[in-house]
């Protein structure tokens, strides 16, 4: 065998290969009558399929609440859900970690007004969802009705959980809680308003955190209705230093994240600020050294209100809302500049969310080693997963990548009942094929329609003549140099 047809045998091989496990994007989804949903947290596992951990609370009669976790396989199918809880006490989640055997640690709460002791426990799921209480059934006490908006586990194995208590049995006040491995209370502390606060009701309350390479643990919060806050804390809850981020803060179904930054011992922090509605922007901040630095506003027509951010080493992913109702994740450049966006529908809130128990979670997104992006949320009714290639597309990328020659315009986009397709080259070339191709979100093929001198019109019908239900759709050009263009149907 002469080496020029090694290579060319290395070349194929590899070709195939790389074509046998090119990954998919998907968005899964699934629609539950009767009920509110939120997402609380998301994790990858070793084969690329997913766990989300959330709310899905009925309204029959009283609410009914439940914590579902559900687990999908790596294109994006349901393996198994599991519901816990059933009856009418606030149940609270969130996840801490997940190991190498693909086991999800989590911390659940039950919150009560009435009298009673209520309790915190400590759990892991299996791949194959077995349940293992790991604290002792009714060992951590509940005095104060925390309830938790992260955690993590820190590099000795403890777990550091941080929230807010509820209101109807003492003032609201952030929370900060340390536990061992097996569920030991280690160290509580609780940080109430400023006394100079107004809306004294409506409490404080700790949204994220990150740990220092001292040992400390940075948290974000409200302390001050109004002012966004960072503060450092030793591993029992003492504050040693405290940051004050300028500006009007809302924190309403939004909140404050932290990620640290992989290149250097600095932290990113992204929330909402401005004084009046239309001036709201996200801001994002770094901190380093107790030095806080403003970096750069958020364009606020493609995301509002912060949910979770994730820091990665060409930037970071921040998705959450920026309109009621209406979704966004992007993916910006370490200066702030927009790489791709994708839009759906829902806000992620649930009764849990929407009687203060909790506020938006900081836990939503996680990558896998390939680069691709998974975001857990929630419509209302539906629940939404979705993971996303690193060029934030859903199907999978053509294996020669062409500068495209054509261009695709839409409009009305968003559409309704129809919408005008033009395509023109942007050079002198001729164009390229006389039909465009439309695409729902898992890649499909639905219906493909002819051109007339570069135009066409699609009437929101499948190649049946059914109608497609809304939601996101994708036109693909033909011809070698293909280009992609994503539409939103709204009905």
């Amino acid at each position: 065998m002469n080496t020029s047809f090694r290579v060319l045998l290395s070349i194929f091989i590899l070709a195939i290969s790389s074509i046998a496990f090119a990954q998919s994007g998907y968005v899964y989804s699934e629609y539950f009558e009767a009920c509110l949903i939120s997402s609380r947290s998301i994790f990858v596992c070793s084969d690329n399929s997913v766990v989300v951990l959330g709310n899905l609370d009925y309204n029959y009669g009283l609410h009914t609440h439940y914590l579902s976790i559900t687990k999908l396989d790596p294109s994006g199918n349901l393996l198994w859900r599991h519901l816990m809880g059933g009856d009418t006490v606030w149940l609270t989640i969130a996840g801490i970690d997940i190991d190498e055997n693909d086991a999800v640690t989590f911390i659940t709460a039950a919150i009560t007004a009435l009298l009673g002791d209520w309790y915190i426990n400590l759990w892991s799921i299996d791949s194959n969802g077995n349940f293992t209480l790991i604290s002792e059934e009714y060992s951590i006490p509940n005095p104060k009705r925390a309830h938790f908006n992260k955690a993590l586990r820190t590099p000795n194995n403890e777990i550091v959980a941080v929230g807010k208590t509820l209101r109807y049995i003492d003032e609201s006040m952030a929370c900060f809680y340390r536990f061992s491995a097996t569920g030991d209370t280690l160290a509580t502390a609780y940080y109430p308003l400023d006394a100079s606060s107004p809306y004294q009701e409506r409490g404080a309350e700790a949204y994220d955190l990150a740990l220092m390479d001292n040992g400390n643990i940075l948290i974000t919060c409200q302390l001050s209705i109004g002012t966004a806050s960072i503060l450092e804390v030793d591993p029992m809850g003492n504050i040693v230093n405290r940051i004050d981020i300028p500006g009007y803060f809302h924190a309403f179904y939004s909140s404050l994240t932290i990620g640290s930054n992989p290149e250097d011992d600095s932290y990113s922090i992204f929330g909402s600020f401005g004084e009046v509605y239309l001036d709201i922007c996200i801001m994002a901040y770094r901190l380093h050294n107790n030095e806080l630095t403003h970096v750069f506003n958020v364009d606020p027509t493609i995301v509002k209100w912060p949910h979770s951010t994730l820091v990665h080493a060409d930037g970071v992913f921040v998705c959450g809302t920026y309109s009621p109702y209406d979704a966004s994740l992007v993916n910006l450049s370490g200066n702030g500049d927009l790489i791709w966006s994708w839009q759906q529908d829902g806000e992620n809130v649930s009764n849990y969310i929407n009687e203060g128990i909790g506020n938006a979670s900081t836990a939503l997104l996680a990558m896998d080693s390939e680069g691709c992006l998974y975001w857990a949320w929630g419509n209302g009714q539906t629940q939404l997963i979705t993971k996303l290639l690193p060029n934030g597309q859903v199907p999978v990328a053509d294996e020669v990548q062409i500068p495209p020659a054509t261009i695709i315009s839409a409009y009305p986009n968003p559409m309704k009942d129809e919408i005008k397709i033009k395509i023109k080259q942007d050079n002198s070339l001729p164009i390229q094929g006389n039909s465009i191709e439309i695409f729902n979100i898992k890649g499909q093929l639905i219906r493909s329609l002819e051109l007339s001198k570069g135009e066409t019109v699609w009437d929101g019908k499948d190649s049946g003549g059914k109608p497609s239900p809304k939601g996101i759709y994708l036109l693909r050009s033909e011809g070698t140099t293909r280009q992609l263009k994503k539409i939103v149907k709204t009905r």
